[in-house]
C-alpha cells in the first residue's frame, strides 16, 4: 500500500511498478482538474477504468475490508476525507469468500488495524490480496466524501 499526493514528485518511481500506471495518473489529474460526475469511466475496456462516486462516510463499525486478487485499485480523494483501514488478511476473519465476478472478497473489521487518512488531492494505491476498509468516517463523524477509484488489471 502507498499513501501519497497526486503531485508528488515521487509519482515517477511509483509509474514504474506498472505500464498503466502513467495514463492512470493522468487520468487522476485530469478529473481533480475538470471534474467528472459520478459513474464508470472507460479508459482502456476492462485493463484500466474509474469509477468516480459520492457517499457518506460511515462510523467504523459500520464499514469491513476488502481485498481484490485481479485490480489494484488506486482510491483518490476529489472531495472531503476519509480514513482507510489495513490489515494482514492472516488477521481477519472472513465474512464472504471470493468472488471471482466481482473481484472481491469481505473480512470482519476488527480493533487491531492501522489507519491512514486520506483528504482531498491524496490517494491509497493499493495492490492485490491487501485487505483495506475504506470509508471510515474522519474522526468519527460521517462526512460527505467524493473518491476516484482507478481499477488497473494485474492479470
Amino acid at each position: 500500500m502507498i499513501v501519497t499526493n497526486i503531485n508528488s514528485p515521487e509519482l515517477k518511481k511509483y509509474a514504474a511498478l506498472h505500464p498503466a500506471f502513467d495514463e492512470a495518473f493522468a487520468q487522476m489529474k485530469k478529473i481533480l482538474r475538470d471534474g467528472a460526475e459520478d459513474g464508470r469511466i472507460v479508459v482502456d475496456g476492462d485493463r484500466l477504468f474509474i469509477n468516480v462516486q459520492s457517499y457518506q462516510s460511515k462510523i467504523e463499525n459500520a464499514c469491513c475490508f476488502e481485498a481484490h486478487k485481479r485490480y489494484i485499485d488506486i482510491q483518490l480523494i476529489l472531495e472531503g476525507e476519509e480514513i482507510i483501514g489495513f490489515e494482514s488478511a492472516d488477521e481477519l476473519e472472513v465474512t464472504k469468500e471470493y468472488d471471482p465476478d466481482g473481484d472481491y472478497m469481505l473480512f470482519a473489521l476488527n480493533d487491531r488495524y492501522d489507519r491512514v487518512r486520506v483528504k482531498a488531492g491524496e490517494f491509497a494505491m493499493i495492490f492485490p490480496e491487501e485487505p483495506h476498509a475504506p470509508a471510515i468516517a474522519a474522526d468519527g463523524k460521517p462526512s460527505s466524501v467524493r473518491k476516484a477509484v482507478v481499477k488497473v488489471l494485474c492479470e
